[in-house]
């Protein structure tokens, strides 16, 4: 009797849905609640309908610029995920998974966000010793900030 806490009991159906306008309002919720790039859209909703309603629903929200820029669209998520205290590697990588480019490398906002990282992990981040480097170190690298950081 174990529940599933934050994952979608929705199983796809055996026969998708022809229906463009169908898919256009399940394009339209998905937006609502968030943006998403092309790429997500089109993962998402080729599960519930035909490759032609996709299509279809996905030329008219282009028509009816419901879609933003890919270049924006990145920035934002980018943002969000630096904000997470995401290295660059990781934001990038995230970008390049929802299909949008990535975002160009600012040193002084990665050493900032590693800085306040080791900050709030290390009470005394200037003087560390071989251990606790060895630590900090594989903490940054997890979160995406490359050995230049």
């Amino acid at each position: 009797m174990g529940t599933s806490w934050g994952k979608s009991s929705a199983v796809a159906p055996k026969e998708k849905n022809p229906k463009p306008e169908a898919a256009f309002r399940a394009l339209i919720r998905m937006l609502y609640k968030r943006d998403h790039s092309e790429k997500e859209l089109r993962t998402k909703l080729v599960q519930w309908y035909t490759a032609e309603a996709v299509d279809e629903a996905m030329a008219k929200a282009v028509d009816q610029k419901w879609l933003k820029d890919p270049e924006e669209l990145a920035t934002i998520m980018g943002g969000w995920l630096h904000r997470r205290g995401k290295g660059l590697r990781t934001v990038n990588q995230t970008l390049k998974q929802k299909g949008l480019p990535p975002l160009a490398r600012d040193a002084n906002q990665e050493a900032e966000k590693a800085r306040k990282l080791l900050a709030r992990k290390f009470k005394n981040h200037v003087k560390l010793d071989f251990k606790e480097k060895q630590k900090a170190y594989r903490m940054l690298a997890s979160r995406g900030f490359d050995s230049d950081t």
